[in-house]
């Protein structure tokens, strides 16, 4: 698609059966990427609004920064939001950068970098659902604060948040990581320096004793 994509008023679906580019700018508000197949994001000039989403299938950049600063990044379902190799930024949407969105185990809802970086200016947040799976691979920087990742309510552990990604971020950054009987999961070899506390009733596991 190589003309402008305009989602008037924001909240559309875009249901992708197939592998599907847009080459064109993409403005105007929010919107979701659902079924099977890939779309491809081709613009550094895409300019749309509050939050894009991914909840079946990919959702996959085709070049660096085509992700709107002033925007969230949400995933759920068995969707998969791949940077492809690429950095981006998600300063959020006035609420938070990434949001978990529903999936019930074992399905796996995940954002994956490659070699790329997505840096966050903003919190991860989850909805208010007892069970989620989700994933974070590749690189993560946590920009220049410390970032709050409140993963809500859950039921025995059931609502999980496994982070593979190497997590970095500007000097004094760190995580602040709330939510009850939920678990956070770290295993990557992590360089932020403004450490990581953990709200009661919430678990944190480092599966690399050198983070």
């Amino acid at each position: 698609l190589a003309n402008t994509v305009t989602m008037v008023g924001g909240g559309h679906d875009l249901a992708v059966h197939s592998d599907v580019d847009i080459d064109g700018v993409i403005s105007g508000g929010a919107w979701n990427k659902s079924a099977a197949g890939t779309l491809t994001l081709n613009n550094t000039n895409n300019n749309y609004t509050g939050n894009s989403g991914v909840t079946a299938g990919i959702l996959r950049s085709g070049a660096a920064h085509v992700v709107p600063d002033a925007t969230s990044i949400s995933i759920g379902g068995t969707g998969t939001f791949d940077l492809n190799g690429f950095n981006d930024s998600v300063n959020g949407d006035g609420v938070r950068a990434i949001f978990l969105a529903v999936n019930a185990q074992p399905q796996v809802a995940s954002i994956t970098t490659g070699a790329g970086t997505l840096t966050i200016g903003d919190d991860i947040t989850s909805d208010s659902n007892a069970y989620g799976n989700h994933a974070i691979s590749g690189n993560l920087n946590l920009g220049s604060a410390t970032r709050i990742f409140s993963i809500g309510v859950g039921s025995n552990n059931r609502k999980v948040l496994s982070i593979s990604a190497n997590i970095s971020g500007d000097p004094g950054s760190g995580i602040i990581y709330t939510g009850v009987n939920t678990k956070l999961i770290l295993s990557g070899t992590n360089t932020y320096d403004g450490g990581a506390s953990v709200a009661s009733l919430a678990t944190m596991t480092y599966l690399n004793t050198a983070s």
